[in-house]
């Protein structure tokens, strides 16, 4: 029914003191984080203070894809206002005493950086077209995994710095090849990845094949954390209970 259409489960609302200090995107994901650890609240689906989150419920209510849902992520957990489960990726604790701190003014100075900082960063996004085409290419990773996906972004920028391109299929080969030689262990593929980082490798192949001379199997088996990561939200195995929001 039309109704339905124009009922208020289909608006979202956002603090605009949050927007001003943090960006609107931040703001608006932040809406429904707190609503969702609301509802969990509720329904007694917390577990010291986590919650589970389901990325894709969140991309519908808020049209923030999975990746800039997770540089959000980076940004709020560098900011204190966000703490995620190692275990699970998808599971997160907000720290309402910091954001109550932001919201109330209680620090101008801290809250003139935190301007500042976005300020400089959306400044940074928004640059050169190759700057750009480096988003662009950032867009393309397939992991919920946060230091995963840093690795994969320094990566990126590395092989931009070096050689001022990159193409959709080294991006996405490279994952495909970091994943089988890894066998999904993240210790081996934050290493491979850091391999072809340091010597700005645009192809995957020689990050390997230098893990392979240099690192294995002893890398192995003196450093695997036996941590495995997986590629996407369908994989992943929310911890606290069956019900994610």
């Amino acid at each position: 029914m039309l109704i339905d259409l124009l009922g208020m489960d289909n608006y979202i609302s956002f603090n605009i003191k949050l927007a001003e200090i943090l960006g609107l995107h931040a703001a608006i994901y932040l809406s429904e984080l707190m609503n969702i650890n609301e509802k969990a609240v509720r329904k007694s689906k917390v577990d010291n203070n986590f919650f589970i989150i389901d990325r894709s419920y969140i991309t519908r209510r808020t049209t923030l894809d999975r990746t800039e849902q997770l540089k959000i992520d980076k940004e709020l957990c560098d900011l204190g206002i966000l703490k995620i489960n190692e275990a699970n990726h998808n599971t997160i604790q907000l720290n309402l005493s910091v954001l109550i701190s932001l919201l109330s003014g209680e620090n101008e100075e801290v809250i003139k950086n935190l301007k500042e900082t976005v300020k400089k960063s959306k400044t940074r996004k928004e640059g050169t077209k190759e700057q750009q085409a480096c988003e662009s290419m950032k867009a393309l990773i397939e992991t919920d995994n946060p230091e995963l996906y840093e690795a994969y972004c320094d990566w990126i920028d590395s092989v931009y710095a070096k050689l001022h391109w990159m193409s959709k299929k080294a991006v996405l080969f490279g994952q495909q090849l970091v994943d089988e030689t890894s066998n999904r262990d993240l210790d081996v593929a934050l290493k491979i990845i850091e391999l072809a980082t340091v010597n700005g490798y645009k192809d995957m192949t020689w990050a390997v094949k230098l893990y392979k001379d240099n690192y294995e199997p002893s890398y192995r088996v003196v450093n695997n954390s036996k941590i495995s990561y997986t590629i996407s939200d369908k994989t992943t195995k929310p911890e606290l209970s069956d019900e994610v929001f």
